[in-house]
């Protein structure tokens, strides 16, 4: 009888059998494995765009706010100037940027809304900003 040169079992032996059930039992799990994966990248990418969808247009408004309002506190007096302060102040005016040279170049909205009513929009958003801080500034007398 001749056996295979790599294994002394016949490819039927229970051995054989064992490690054939061991293999295919690491393939299940690594196919779970790689399931679990794709369905937490898809997870990922879908709260990614609601935070995109919901989030961004409401970090621009808050933003534009605190680049109005907080140097507004500090000349006033109404806060003091700290560290805490200025790296809120240096994030906004990043997240601001951001907003306003997307719109300037006419780049699309993140949300499913015409470019122009995204731009007016980013617009109003400033003026109400600009009011609500001149609130805060003159209406805590």
């Amino acid at each position: 009888m001749l056996r295979p040169k790599a294994n002394r079992f016949l490819g039927s032996s229970r051995a054989e059998r064992r490690r054939n059930m061991r293999r295919e039992k690491v393939a299940a799990v690594g196919a779970i494995f790689e399931a679990l994966q794709g369905i937490g990248l898809a997870l990922g990418a879908g709260l990614s765009a609601v935070f995109l969808l919901w989030g961004l247009p409401l970090l621009y408004c808050a933003s534009s706010f605190l680049c109005l309002a907080l140097p507004m506190r500090w000349v006033t007096g109404r806060a003091p100037i700290s560290w805490v302060g200025g790296l809120e102040l240096l994030l906004a005016i990043a997240i601001a940027l951001v907003g306003v040279i997307r719109a300037i170049r006419g780049d699309e909205p993140v949300a499913p809304v015409r470019p122009v009513f995204a731009r007016t929009m980013l617009g109003l958003c400033w003026v109400a900003s600009f009011l609500l801080m001149l609130v805060d500034i003159w209406g805590k007398a």
